[in-house]
């Protein structure tokens, strides 16, 4: 307690000092001679924004060297660099790139020479930079505005990155993150002008605010500049393990300039499946808005704002009866079936079975106010706001949901960015920056029912209110303040500053509340028998039925940094980082966990967070200009990286103490112990007292993940402004998460697969009968991932701009932490051994091989104007794994008499004999174990993996989905009506091959990149009572897709063509 007060304390006191810090602007940099090479101390830069009016200057210092910082991006700018006795030099047309300071080698020339002042045209590629020293790429304007995008979102430009991942949502299309370097989407980091607009929480899959309803972070057409990085030696940035994406926005200029756009598709602008032919459901998409910017009092004070709306109906995907889905016309009988007995019996109504659509909505409205105090001084202040809504329900290719198992999910989202940049005199610079964002979400349910599972032979029938949204909100609170302190001395630009971020949290998360049911057959669910799992949530006070965990936590970081030019053309860069994560309130601690045994035994409580410990990031990179001719340059470095942990990972600490909520999961023999029956109006839930319940801990060493990254790349600049690069990034893992189940005996017994193979069976054997899982959250130091590709990219000029490169990929790790919840990330750890016992293998985002190419062209004519844009990308199919469907290793519920099939991630030991099957009916008939290995062995043979591993054990992801070849498209044509009006019809076609041939841009589609072909169906005693064997069934009508005759199916939206048509009035 007197360390958290001491820390209280520090950080009140270094508030006015304290600077996480991301970059939202440029600078100029360079050095004044004259025409013998003397350096000029003196000489006065200066930079006019010529669109605002903006005016920067500073004076060369000792050596000649000049920084002009903090610039908007963008331009163009004039700049003039004067001096007494010398001719002015001025140069026109520079643009600046976020975050790419521009060189400049002006020279000037004696005034007594009779010559007029001497006016330069700038020209230059921000590849071949002396400042570049890690990954990165920059996506401006003209990509933004040439390139095909249908979602309007930034992972259609960080693409661009050859060592990026992007995932886009099999049934429509949608974001779902971007992977970096292999590592998860969870470890990004995406700002908008400094602010974090991640999703700090971690629900969400794309990563960002507002992801969970599908929604933008912001406005598309209020973003300048994208800057996408990697390995920033800079130790200003930080709080990212994966990718940063820094963002900046448009401001106001001189001129009044605007937009009034809109963006259409419908069901006739999309393809037709690529196995049935059927035509696209019932489908409209209308993207809409309008901005205006310009000045309030000219070369002063200016304003931009921007609204952007969002209105979507669509199709849900593998809807039974679709092609990608292996339920048909029996499964939608026995849906219709249980959809009435549900009427008659229990007077609830469903839902629908087929005919669904996804709803989406937002609106998004940005203002932006920038006030030129004076030439030292610049002030912007913006505000983000972001509301919207989305209806979600997903079906797979064996189970559907009826149409009241979705939800909607809401989310808001305000945002407010203030930041003052100052130059002080020619050595001294800052910038201070704060933010705040708030976030609310929340998932609104019918009328309260529980949630029902039920596997029939392989299809699984899914209704009632969803598990995780019966009582489900969020709330946070996010506050930053930044100060980045610049020193230029000499051949040194020295940066002290510090980070600050404040976070609090209101969750409210009660899965099941009203009851979760899992059943092995539509027989069982009518005569209320044989209950396979049963599972709730509910708070222990009455008077707080909902019982919100807060979590208050802070994450302060001081660092100094020295960007050293040694010689004009080697620069070296390093500095440390000291980051320092605080929990300022604890769980609500649960006195019986921490009396018990396991407490002890493994030291833990459960209301002790993790603790406050500094880590330390030494970072050093630099870049060499080989032969000082900014034509062939050799760049790298190495570093410790620091990011945030996805706060919904420690906040189930919080959530479930089993003290203000019980969380309690009954197998099947717990079931039966405790008599529990389906009853929709009385959730079984025992009594607090006597009810096991889930606990969830941290390790109090536990820390952020932290990753060893280091680079090393060769830049060459070629003819006809082409620049070819060859790079190659290692990244080694320091601490990322790991899960354990403290209240997991170990196993006493020993399953033999057949053919030799064993595993070990723990039978569900548990310390503590009181508590279900005791899951702790510690960290491992295994895994690893490199990256190499070379890549040949032409900058835009003189109308065209392209890329094309080739990457090549791999990450391993011990798991993928796909969930949000404590439970999920333990129980689905793809593994052999046990989910204590995990082995490194392929991680879920390994990248693979990858060929990308990009090319946009501008051809001008009179009063129009058309711009071609195309993008190809070619990648290895996602990872797979072959999981069976149940508890085979007696970890996750089963025992050696009972099975559980509500989790599974056991993977598969491929069978090779009859006596490894179990009958089972079908339709009336019984399928013999002789019968399924027949049918099994047709499904193996369909694939070289499964057949190349009879009779072995199956790895985590250890084969793929099929190569995948997509090409993305855009035209735009524009008509100049007046001087400054113009109206610009676009049309962006994605996957534009399926639309000139059908058996083209085919995409590939496993629900979480798994396959589950065996089902267990029980265990078989053996001679040695130690020793037991497990024995599965096989549908066929669960195997093989019809259409692809292989495990997987179509990804029945990726694979279609799509079209997006845009009309835009810009003045």
């Amino acid at each position: 307690m007197l360390l958290r007060k001491a820390l209280k304390l520090l950080v009140i006191m270094l508030l006015p000092v304290f600077a996480m810090a991301q970059v939202t602007t440029s600078s100029i940099i360079g050095t004044v001679s004259n025409e013998s090479g003397a350096p000029l101390e003196g000489a006065t830069i200066k930079a006019i924004h010529t669109p605002s009016g903006t005016v920067y200057s500073t004076l060369s210092r000792s050596g000649g060297n000049f920084t002009i910082p903090n610039m908007r991006v963008g331009g163009p700018y004039t700049i003039t660099i004067s001096y007494v006795g010398f001719q002015d030099l001025k140069y026109d047309n520079i643009n600046l790139d976020l975050g790419d300071p521009t060189k400049l080698t002006p020279v000037l020339i004696d005034s007594s020479t009779n010559l007029a002042d001497v006016s330069v045209l700038a020209q230059r590629n921000s590849l071949i930079s002396k400042n570049l020293t890690g990954t990165s790429v920059s996506v401006g304007r003209q990509e933004m505005s040439m390139l095909p995008t249908i979602s309007r979102n930034i992972n259609d430009f960080a693409r661009l990155s050859p060592i990026a991942q992007v995932r886009t949502s099999s049934s429509d299309g949608s974001p779902m993150g971007i992977s970096f370097g292999g590592q998860s989407t969870r470890y990004n980091q995406f700002t908008i002008d400094g602010a974090n607009a991640t999703d700090v929480f971690g629900l969400s899959s794309n990563g960002t605010n507002g992801g969970q309803a599908g929604i933008n972070p912001i406005p598309f057409d209020a973003i300048d500049q994208l800057q996408v990085i990697l390995a920033p030696y800079d130790v200003t940035q930080g709080g990212f393990t994966g990718g940063g994406m820094n963002a900046v926005t448009r401001s106001g200029t001189n001129e009044l300039h605007g937009s009034a756009y809109g963006f259409f598709q419908n069901q006739g602008l999309v393809g037709k499946s690529i196995d049935t032919r059927d035509k696209y459901g019932k489908f409209s998409n209308w993207q809409y808005g309008a901005r205006l910017g310009g000045a309030i009092i000219k070369d002063k004070l200016f304003y931009f704002i921007n609204y952007e709306g969002l209105s979507r109906s669509q199709p849900v995907a593998n809807q039974p009866g679709s092609g990608s889905s292996n339920l048909g016309s029996d499964e939608i009988a026995a849906a219709q079936d249980l959809s009435d007995y549900l009427k008659s019996e229990y007077n609830y109504d469903a839902g629908a079975i087929t005919g669904l659509n996804q709803t989406r909505k937002s609106n998004s409205v940005f203002a932006r106010i920038d006030w030129n105090i004076n030439d030292k001084n610049k002030l912007m202040i913006r505000h983000n706001y972001v509301n919207g809504n989305n209806y979600s329900i997903s079906d797979a290719s064996n189970s559907m949901s009826f149409g009241n198992n979705g939800y909607t999910f809401r989310s808001k989202t305000n945002s407010t960015v203030l930041e003052l940049n100052s130059s002080f005199n020619s050595g001294l610079s800052n910038m201070l920056r704060l933010t705040y964002t708030s976030v609310n979400d929340k998932r609104d349910v019918g009328s309260p029912f529980p949630s029902v599972s039920i596997t029939d032979n392989g299809a699984t029938y899914k209704f009632g209110n969803d598990y995780s949204s019966q009582a489900n909100s969020l709330d946070q609170h996010i506050a930053t303040l930044t100060d980045n302190l610049n020193i230029y001395k000499g051949n040194h630009t020295i940066t002290l500053g510090t980070d600050n971020e404040f976070y609090t949290t209101k969750n409210i998360f009660l899965q099941g509340l009203f009851g979760d049911y899992t059943y092995k057959s539509l027989d069982d669910f009518y005569n209320n028998t044989n209950l396979n799992q049963y599972q709730t949530t509910y708070s222990t006070n009455s008077n707080d039925p909902y019982a919100p965990a807060s979590v208050k936590m802070g994450q302060f970081g001081l660092y100094a940094q020295d960007a050293w030019s040694i010689k004009n053309n080697f620069k070296l860069t390093y500095g440390l980082r000291a980051d320092l994560p605080v929990f300022f309130n604890d769980p609500v601690a649960n006195d019986d966990f921490n009396s018990s045994d396991i407490a002890k035994e493994f030291n833990v409580q459960n209301n002790q967070p993790p603790k406050s410990k500094i880590l330390l990031s030494p970072r050093l990179g630099f870049n060499w200009d080989v032969f000082n001719d900014a034509k062939t340059q050799i760049r790298g470095g190495v570093g410790l990286f620091t990011g945030r942990v996805p706060m919904v990972w420690v906040s189930n600490q919080y959530s479930n103490t089993g003290k203000a909520t019980i969380k309690y999961k009954a197998t099947a023999s717990d079931v039966a112990a405790n008599g529990i029956t389906f009853d929709p109006s009385n959730p079984y839930r025992g009594t607090p007292a006597a009810t096991a319940t889930e606990i969830d801990l941290t390790d109090r060493n536990f820390v952020a993940p932290r990753t060893l990254r280091a680079n090393l790349a060769l830049d060459q600049k070629l003819g006809w402004g082409l620049v070819l690069t060859v790079e190659g990034v290692y990244t080694k893992i320091i601490k990322d998460i790991m899960y354990q189940d403290l209240n997991l005996k170990a196993a006493d017994t020993t399953l033999d697969l057949g053919n030799g193979v064993t595993r070990p069976f723990y039978g569900y054997s548990l310390r503590d009968s009181r508590f279900t899982n005791v899951l702790y959250l510690t960290n491992t130091n295994q895994g690893h991932a490199y990256n190499v590709y070379v890549r040949l990219k032409k900058e835009y000029s003189r109308g065209w701009m392209g890329s094309i490169s080739y990457s090549l990929g791999h990450s391993y790790g011990l798991s993928d932490g796909t969930s949000s919840t404590a439970l999920s990330n333990y129980r689905f750890a793809y593994n052999i051994n046990g989910l204590n016992n995990l082995d490194v293998a392929r991680n879920n985002t390994d990248q693979g091989s990858r060929v990308s190419l990009m090319i946009g062209k501008q051809f001008n004519y009179g009063k129009f104007s058309t711009n071609l844009g195309l993008f190809y990308n070619g990648q290895s199919g996602q990872t797979l794994s072959y999981v069976v469907y149940g508890d085979l290793n007696g970890d996750d519920g089963s025992k050696s008499t009972s099975i559980s099939t509500s989790g599974g991630a056991d993977l598969m030991y491929i069978p090779t004999s009859a006596d490894d099957f179990a009958a089972f009916t079908k339709n009336g008939a019984t399928v013999t174990p002789e019968q399924q290995l027949e049918d099994w062995n047709k499904y193996l043979a369909s694939n070289d993996y499964l057949s190349a591993n009879k009779g072995k054990n199956l790895k985590r992801n250890g084969t793929r989905l099929p190569w995948e070849n997509h090409v993305d498209f855009k035209f735009a044509e524009d008509f100049q009506i007046a001087a400054t009006h113009k109206i610009t019809l676009s049309v962006d076609i994605f996957n534009i091959g399926n639309l000139i041939s059908k058996n083209w841009g085919k995409a590939y589609y496993s629900g979480n990149q798994e396959l589950t072909p065996l089902t267990l169906k029980g265990f078989q005693t053996t001679s040695d009572p130690k020793v037991i064997k497990p024995v599965y069934t096989f549908n066929s009508a669960y195997g093989l897709n019809q259409y692809t005759n292989k495990p997987w199916a179509y990804s029945d939206y990726l694979s279609r063509w799509s079209m997006q048509i845009g009309l835009r009035y810009t003045f």
